[in-house]
């Protein structure tokens, strides 16, 4: 066999590890982009509320408390709009095969999510009619929002009374769900937590090596 063969030898003889260091995408099984997006939308306009309305409680100035107010009454809107849509993506995507949903650990997680989604159009639909019948508007970004109930000083205090009732039952079952989303985490160690937030980027592929030169392999 003439020399010139060689440089042909020699890169056929070259090793595989260019390819096997090439990093695979993540698979971890996830929610559809529009899920996961609007379900930290819903978390971070209810975190706002939460901690507004909060707030306002150890705040003296008159004029703080009412801006306060203010952010928990227009945070509470955007809840409802983003809960609303967070609902239809929800029923128009599938759910990722992160673990089995019909042990109990799945259909209790089912009913706290079904829980979630009432709590999160009756909170300010409760809170909105209690500002209405004390006579006062529900303001978003400067425009009235339509009365839903009239002026009427009873049904404002019957609505209070449900709007916060059911504000801390809702913080009290969140509690629940964030110590299942850890323990899936941590203990079961499956993807139901992974699921809901955004992959991470493959590394870089490692550089293959290169061919030595036709002249040094003839050599």
């Amino acid at each position: 066999m003439s020399s010139l063969d060689a440089p042909a030898r020699a890169v056929e003889a070259q090793p595989p590890a260019a390819v096997d260091a090439v990093s695979l995408p993540d698979a971890t099984p996830r929610w559809a982009t529009r899920v996961r997006a609007l379900h930290w939308l819903v978390f971070a306009t209810v975190a706002i509320a939460v901690c507004a309305v909060l707030a306002r409680e150890w705040v003296d100035d008159g004029g703080l408390g009412k801006a306060l107010m203010r952010v928990h009454t227009q945070a509470g809107v955007l809840v409802l709009a983003f809960a609303l849509l967070r609902i239809a993506s929800r029923l128009a995507a599938r759910a990722p095969r992160t673990h089995d949903r019909r042990a109990l650990a799945g259909r209790a997680a089912a009913l706290i999510h079904l829980f979630f989604y009432l709590a999160l159009i009756a909170l300010p639909l409760l809170g909105w009619g209690y500002l209405n019948a004390k006579g006062k508007p529900v303001l978003l970004l400067g425009l009235e929002l339509p009365r839903i109930v009239g002026r009427d000083r009873d049904l404002a205090e019957t609505l209070q009374s449900l709007h916060t009732t059911l504000a801390w039952t809702f913080l009290a079952i969140v509690g629940v769900h964030v110590l299942g989303a850890l323990w899936h985490h941590f203990v079961a160690k499956d993807d139901v937590l992974r699921s809901m937030l955004r992959p991470a980027k493959a590394p870089a592929p490692a550089a293959s090596p290169s061919t030595p030169p036709v002249h040094e392999v003839i050599e």
